[in-house]
């Protein structure tokens, strides 16, 4: 992450800013503007599957991860332990199974 940083501090030294790096086509940049918070909804609206993931896994937007039409977005927000309540539902047994693991959905079997 401090590499992360350095680069973004570096950029915005050399006059851009997060606004034209929110929309860089480069995973790696557009991962580093949204761990500054930066724009993170608007993001996650225009990103792609993996761009979406990758935020998914560093916790970043799980609120807004929650709902993903992907598996593997869904599935990476239950990995945090986010929204396990609302998974323990979800139509993929490996979401579900995971939420189940960590405490969540088992009311009904009580």
């Amino acid at each position: 992450m401090t590499k992360s940083l350095l680069f973004v501090g570096k950029s915005q030294k050399q006059g851009y800013g997060l606004e034209q790096l929110s929309k860089d086509e480069d995973l790696f940049v557009k991962m580093n503007v949204a761990q500054q918070g930066y724009k993170v909804r608007e993001m996650i609206a225009n990103g792609d599957v993996d761009f979406r993931e990758s935020l998914a896994k560093e916790g970043i937007g799980l609120p807004y991860l929650v709902n993903d039409e992907s598996f593997e977005v869904r599935l990476a927000v239950a990995e945090q332990g986010y929204g396990l309540d609302l998974l323990s539902k979800d139509s993929d047994s490996d979401i579900r199974l995971i939420a189940a693991q960590n405490g969540a959905g088992l009311e009904k079997f009580s």
